[in-house]
């Protein structure tokens, strides 16, 4: 059963009440649902760069285990340490090397399924929200971004984010309702907006920002538990 929260600043009464809707730019994504087309424009991981990096920078303390070795010095401890060091960057390296030639296809294939099961093309919008940073040694809160299903209406889209923000200014204004908030949201990555606004938002989303200048994010929604979903950033230009 799921979890009950209390949310601050009476949201649904927003909804209820909010008859005029900021206008937003949306974007039509890339097409993304054909293997190729998600090939093209989704952002996977891709290991060529890494791999080649590090079987590169492993020479220098191959190098300078070698210069240890022509000056007549001791092969003491430090100098394992350079060997081992070399060893560990060109084997990694070259294991990312060789999955990227082998074995990104098949990984691929298993995106694109579970694209066409459960994938959600959204339009991205920033807040002006914060979540509980999940990282340690970074800053205590992280930005937020709506997502809103492309397939949405305009009519919709436009409400659900025009009560959010008036939603936002009016919780950030009292730090109380903004603790409280904070802490309704905790440390979940992804929260379908209905939980706060009512079933009208079911197809929009707040989650945690990325650091990427695209519009889109292909949503790997997971049914149960959507705060585990993927997000991958959709491109025009890739």
């Amino acid at each position: 059963m799921a979890r009950t929260r209390q949310w601050p600043g009476d949201p649904h009464r927003i909804w209820a009440q909010t008859t005029r809707y900021e206008v937003l730019d949306r974007p039509a994504p890339p097409r993304w649902k054909e293997f190729d087309d998600l090939c093209r424009h989704v952002s996977v991981p891709g290991w060529f760069g890494t791999g080649a990096t590090l079987m590169f920078f492993s020479t220098i303390p191959a190098y300078w285990a070698w210069r240890r070795n022509e000056d007549a010095e001791p092969f003491q401890a430090f100098t394992v340490v350079l060997v081992a060091a070399a060893v560990a960057m060109f084997l990694t390296g070259a294991v990312l090397l060789i999955w990227h030639r082998f074995g990104r296809s098949g990984y691929l294939q298993r995106v694109h399924r579970r694209a066409l099961e459960r994938g959600v093309a959204v339009n991205v919008y920033p807040t002006s929200f914060r979540m509980i940073n999940n990282s340690e040694g970074g800053p205590p809160t992280h930005p937020t971004v709506l997502l809103i299903d492309a397939r949405l209406s305009d009519a919709v889209a436009q409400k659900a984010y025009t009560v959010f923000t008036t939603w936002c200014a009016s919780v950030f204004a009292d730090e109380e309702a903004q603790s409280q908030a904070k802490k309704a949201v905790e440390r979940r990555a992804v929260i379908s907006l209905s939980e706060i606004l009512g079933p009208e938002a079911a197809r929009v989303w707040l989650a945690r920002e990325e650091k990427t200048s695209s519009p889109w994010r292909l949503l790997l929604l997971k049914p149960h538990n959507v705060e585990l979903s993927d997000m991958m950033p959709l491109d025009i230009h890739r």
